[in-house]
């Protein structure tokens, strides 16, 4: 039952879930802790619990639960660590000027402050997303060697202020329907949705099931393994995504730098390449590098250490050798041989 008070002050504004935000400040004054203010939100602002609340909501001190609907889109900068499922369907994240498709059973965290749209799917299509607060990590991060662990450098304090490069701003992880994930983020889901008091021994038992899940993520992450089928057609676009990047930024085009860039880890993206096109990743940039550096000495008049520049080729004798390589010609050779062919 809302007081007297709130009523009057709810309904002389017009407070609805599309203007609440602007009023948020205000209606805490009626409340005695950030609990029960989210509690009333939750209830009669913002039907089928929104995650327009969770974009907007102060800084976290405990996890939290809830589904992600359709009507999400608007542009977030979150104060929490967040862990989003896909339990059913598939969904997209737009995260800087990157857009990720997630498929079915897929992981995708980011870290506070990094600026992303929420998903946007069908109706049918169901999320669940995980609030990570900042305080409740401490005791996995003791777990994780941040010197070599992709998750422990995401969760490393750095990440926090933006100071680290190395760290990535978000992860994607296909988990390939790992039944241990899947039941233990449904009892981390149920248990949020459906209890109205937070007990304290019931909250140690959510944090360790959390850990359970970020530590079996870390798992998947460090093998480089994503059980599913590498033959789907989703693999099949993401490789050609990979590709394409790796075309468009052809000159710095690092490995490390594409696995920070699409949130997976170093091991998946070059597993991903080596099954789809059975070349490693620095096979696929020297061959990418080679055939760009052929097209120069045809359609150009660059020097040859003027077309190494803009390739991004270090080391003229490597240089020469791999072309000769592969065209069985020098450079110059090649750029000869083709210029003096008659025009057809």
């Amino acid at each position: 039952m809302l007081s007297e008070d709130l009523s009057l002050f709810i309904y002389q504004n017009q407070i609805t879930a599309e203007n609440y935000l602007a009023y948020s400040d205000a209606l805490r004054t009626f409340f005695d802790s950030e609990e029960s203010y989210l509690a009333f939100v939750r209830e009669h602002i913002l039907p089928f619990h929104e995650t327009r609340l969770s974009v907007h909501m102060k800084p976290r001190q405990r996890f939290d639960a809830f589904p992600i609907t359709h009507q999400c889109g608007q542009a977030a900068k979150l104060d929490f660590y967040s862990l989003k499922y896909v339990c059913r369907g598939s969904a997209v994240v737009v995260a800087g000027s990157i857009s990720l498709p997630l498929e079915e059973s897929d992981v995708f965290l980011i870290r506070p402050g990094v600026i992303h749209r929420d998903f946007q799917f069908q109706p049918d299509d169901f999320i669940i997303a995980i609030v990570l607060p900042v305080p409740q990590l401490y005791s996995l991060r003791a777990k994780l060697n941040p010197e070599n662990d992709l998750l422990a450098r995401f969760f490393s304090p750095s990440t926090q202020s933006g100071d680290s490069e190395d760290a990535p701003s978000f992860l994607r992880i296909p988990t390939g329907r790992d039944p241990l994930i899947f039941a233990l983020v449904q009892d981390i889901y149920q248990y949020y949705m459906g209890t109205p008091a937070y007990l304290p021994s019931e909250e140690a038992l959510q944090q360790s099931s959390i850990e359970q899940i970020l530590l079996r993520l870390r798992l998947f992450i460090n093998q480089g393994s994503n059980p599913a089928n590498e033959n789907t057609a989703a693999n099949s676009t993401e490789a050609a995504r990979f590709l394409s990047y790796i075309q468009m930024n052809l000159k710095e085009a690092t490995l490390h730098g594409m696995a920070s860039q699409f949130g997976y880890s170093d091991s998946y993206i070059s597993r991903l390449l080596k099954h789809h096109t059975g070349l490693t990743f620095t096979s696929i940039v020297r061959t990418l590098k080679l055939e760009k550096s052929a097209e120069l000495l045809i359609q150009s008049d660059y020097t040859i250490d003027e077309i190494m520049e803009q390739i991004g080729y270090e080391g003229r004798t490597n240089y020469y050798r791999a072309f000769r390589e592969r065209f069985n010609q020098t450079p110059a050779e090649y750029r000869k041989s083709r210029k003096e062919r008659p025009s057809p």
